[in-house]
């Protein structure tokens, strides 16, 4: 056997699996309504090698591949949590990095605009710019800075004809005790992967096994 070829074979099957340019931002918490506390769970998927769908001289805006938007805020307080992407209306994840404010917003709506909201976060760790082609693949980058004795982070919802509701933190604590929410960036899976054909033992991960299978393969030949 031609060890030199294995291990060619083994580098590119260990990039392949290494590979992860996706980042998931989400949200979860509860936002305080005249009728009582409303739970709210939103989270989307970025590729982080995709372009931006629009720039200026002062932001940036890039628009997720995938997302969950689970909220209560249109039904009863004691009802079943509603995931808004199961109906018609469809929702759109952007994320914005504001250069001039130096925050991101992880903003969320549907196609009408009758439903909105937006997750902000200022200043962050960074580094980003209005000037970047992709977004950073480093999940750091997008937390709060929390050497900035200015940081704060809020979480609004809002729907036509109906008061905006927010929840505000900064080092002080939640300023509304009633609302609160925690924040989360990390590395994540392409919800749509295409086929990998490499993946012969079908377990959704590229290792040795398959390497293995592959070989298996070969010395059977072909009938």
């Amino acid at each position: 056997m031609n060890h030199e070829r294995t291990i060619l074979l083994l580098a590119a099957l260990a990039s392949a699996a290494s590979a992860q340019p996706f980042i998931e931002i989400g949200v979860s918490g509860s936002l305080l309504a005249d009728d009582g506390v409303r739970p709210v769970t939103v989270r989307a998927i970025f590729d982080t090698s995709a372009p931006p769908i629009s720039a200026d001289a002062t932001a940036v805006r890039f628009r997720a591949i995938d997302g969950d938007f689970i909220f209560s805020f249109d039904v009863p307080a004691d009802a079943p949590m509603v995931n808004l992407d199961n109906n018609a209306e469809g929702i759109i994840y952007d994320l914005v990095y504001d250069q001039t404010n130096d925050r991101i917003r992880f903003e969320f709506g549907n196609f009408f605009g009758s439903r909105t909201g937006k997750l902000v976060i200022s200043p962050i760790v960074g580094p980003m710019s209005a000037s970047m082609n992709s977004l950073p693949d480093d999940p750091s980058a997008y937390m709060m800075d929390a050497s900035a004795s200015d940081r704060s982070m809020s979480l609004e919802y809002t729907r036509v004809g109906l008061a905006p509701l927010k929840a505000l933190w900064t080092p002080s604590g939640f300023v509304t005790s009633d609302s609160a929410f925690s924040v989360w960036v990390d590395t994540a899976q392409d919800p749509n992967p295409d086929p990998c054909f490499a993946d012969l033992t079908g377990d959704g991960q590229l290792d040795f096994f398959d390497l293995s299978a592959y070989l298996q393969l070969l010395q059977a030949g072909c009938p």
